[in-house]
């Protein structure tokens, strides 16, 4: 019985950095902005009455960190908000 991993983008968010304030008590230091994926992960085996079952995964990104193994839209917009 093989199972399978199907992995689908359900949404992305995009959250604004924070602009410097060296005046207010206490000083904000300046932010970067941040993206929010959340991937359906359904697994399936044909043999297995039990599934399909599907799990929600979220995974949080800040400048610099790597992107590369998500989806192309991910990375297309990690690359715009980051720019």
């Amino acid at each position: 019985m093989a199972i399978t991993k199907v992995v689908t983008l359900q949404r992305v968010e995009t959250y604004p950095g924070i602009e410097a304030d060296p005046s207010a008590d206490p000083p904000i230091e300046a932010t970067d902005p941040t993206l929010m994926v959340v991937l359906n992960e359904t697994f399936n085996a044909a043999s297995d009455p039990d599934l399909p079952v599907t799990a929600t995964n979220v995974k949080h990104f800040n400048k610099g960190d790597d992107v590369t193994s998500m989806p192309a839209l991910v990375q297309t917009i990690a690359t715009a908000i980051w720019a």
